[in-house]
């Protein structure tokens, strides 16, 4: 059993340190498009993606010439490219821009000569994102159209999001039955609360700093674990669900982040955020039964809980470090 355990710490580990830092990367491109005024034709675009995905040039519309190289603005984990384009008239229906990315999507808001203001969602399509002005300038989203969207987007989320789910198995680590119950459910309502709050303009914090205290809150999780790994001693029993319930508020700014990236519009702001919890809340119930599912079948196989959770709880704390002292070590100012 013993070498059972250190099989398994050493392959999540290996695992684990290749998962991303900061997951919170929806695979959505964020576009800025500005008409410049008193000047026909003449058009800036600002684009947002991850640090990792080579600068390129944008693909556009046979009468339209970049002025320039783009400039470029890198921070930690994202950049930001600006082009400056000349066309020959203002852009119109027929007209067609591409990113030369493989995103999911790309939320465009655009900025009009004559002072309106227009935003929609385009998915991505084998290995681009193709933006049909047409559609940028004319037609908005349904309600229906909305649900699915954004429904999908918090599915995706809590999936890709390696430190929620990290937080959420740390939780099955340290209680079962409707303790478990009651403690998803607090870090639920705390998500929600912060998530909110967030969207709706009512709290703000800088993004850097709460992320790394969201791994903090995966390594403390991990520590529970480690101390009584059965989840049913004192210490799983003297930090309740009101602790949860404030990690739950940190983790919401991290959902927060996400869909502030994802380009939500004020006029689909609450039903895409009532959307948006109800699909990571169905991901997390999802991830909750899977890890459920495998405990049942690890304690088929003989496999003895108190052999697996001071393993696991290993790797969450490793994890959990590694994440933190690299998500301060991309503090601007720092390195």
């Amino acid at each position: 059993m013993r070498s059972l355990s250190l099989c398994i710490t050493l392959l999540a580990a290996t695992l684990g340190l290749v998962m991303p830092a900061t997951a919170h990367d929806l695979g959505v491109a964020r576009v800025e498009l500005r008409e410049v005024e008193n000047e026909a034709g003449r058009y800036q675009i600002s684009v947002r993606i991850p640090a990792v995905l080579e600068a390129a040039p944008l693909l556009l519309p046979e009468r339209c010439t970049a002025i320039g190289e783009p400039s470029i603005y890198r921070q930690s984990t994202t950049q930001r490219l600006i082009f400056d384009l000349r066309c020959g008239k203002p852009l119109s229906k027929g007209d067609v821009l591409r990113l030369p990315w493989e995103r999911e999507g790309a939320f465009v808001a655009a900025r009009w000569a004559d002072g309106t203001t227009t935003g929609r969602y385009f998915e991505g399509r084998g290995g681009d994102v193709e933006i049909p002005v047409a559609l940028l300038q004319t037609e908005r989203r349904s309600a229906a159209a909305t649900v699915s969207h954004y429904t999908m987007l918090g599915f995706e989320h809590i999936l890709l999001g390696w430190d929620h789910l990290a937080f959420v198995l740390g939780l099955c680590l340290i209680a079962r039955g409707w303790r478990l119950v009651m403690l998803v459910s607090a870090f639920t309502l705390g998500h929600s609360l912060t998530l909110a709050a967030a969207v709706l303009g009512l709290a703000r914090v800088p993004i850097p700093p709460m992320e790394a205290c969201i791994a903090l809150s995966i390594a403390f999780v991990a520590r529970e674990a480690l101390m009584r790994p059965s989840g049913d001693g004192p210490s799983s029993q003297k930090h309740g669900a009101l602790l949860v319930l404030a990690f739950g508020l940190l983790h919401g700014l991290g959902f927060a982040s996400a869909l502030a990236d994802s380009g939500i519009q004020a006029s689909e702001r609450l039903l895409g955020l009532a959307s948006f919890n109800l699909g990571v809340e169905i991901g997390q119930l999802a991830f909750v039964l899977a890890v459920l599912a495998l405990a049942d079948l690890c304690r088929r196989w003989a496999v003895s809980p108190t052999v697996l959770t001071p393993a696991i709880a290993r790797v969450l704390g490793a994890l959990a470090v590694f994440w933190m002292v690299e998500r301060v070590a991309g503090f601007p100012g720092i390195g």
